[in-house]
């Protein structure tokens, strides 16, 4: 990984500024995200993926779920949330979680985002932020039972940390949830009229669409 120069004093966060893209689930293991993931590798192929990036180096990536259930139809959980060993301790849990409940809140007011995590630091920050309220789930774990007979294989019996988002929306990255084939048509598209114009173009796997927050 490449390395950066950060001046700052010893014991001050760095001012960090992210850029986030819309990236294919590919990414999870092309850029070694899975290696990283406290309880399992594997990545559910419908999540809606984002990489998060400082000065263009990969730092985090997310990969957010529709959870549909009876009555809660546009319900939405965050699947998978890695950041690289690099960068943490950095605090970039915290505002990279406000940020995915702000556009998914964005949808409508029937959409909700939540998270399910054993990860005790985790449950620590989301127990500290008032933009996150934990559900009946929170505090519990899976039935004995369920674990002996090999159902949830490498999940664990400890509590979980069950929140959902109650803070506001944001509504400056509606292009960023676009379904996923609406985005690969419009990239397409674009490289299309690039090439006609007679310009170099960069065609990359992972980037589908990018903005700065």
């Amino acid at each position: 990984m490449q390395e950066i120069l950060i001046n700052h004093k010893k014991g001050e966060k760095p001012k960090i500024t992210l850029t986030v893209r819309r990236v294919e689930p590919s990414v999870w293991e092309s850029l070694g995200f899975y290696k990283h993931h406290y309880l399992t590798e594997k990545l559910n192929p419908s999540c809606k993926c984002f990489l998060f990036e400082w000065n263009g180096i990969p730092v985090a990536f997310v990969g957010i779920l529709n959870t549909p259930r009876k009555n809660l139809t546009y319900d939405m959980a965050i699947s998978r949330m890695v950041i690289l060993p690099d960068y943490q301790g950095l605090g970039l849990s915290r505002p990279i979680l406000d940020f995915c409940g702000r556009i998914i809140k964005s949808l409508g007011e029937d959409y909700r985002l939540t998270i399910k995590t054993a990860h005790t630091k985790m449950g620590t920050m989301l127990e500290k932020n008032d933009n996150w309220k934990p559900t009946q789930f929170n505090g519990k774990g899976r039935a004995e039972q369920t674990w002996e007979l090999g159902k949830y294989n490498k999940r664990l019996t400890r509590k979980s940390y069950c929140y959902i988002y109650v803070g506001e929306k944001s509504d400056d990255y509606t292009d960023i949830l676009k379904p996923i084939k609406e985005m690969r048509k419009d990239k397409h598209e674009k490289e299309m009229q690039m090439q006609t114009k007679g310009r170099k173009t960069i065609t990359t796997e992972r980037s589908l669409f990018e903005n700065e927050w």
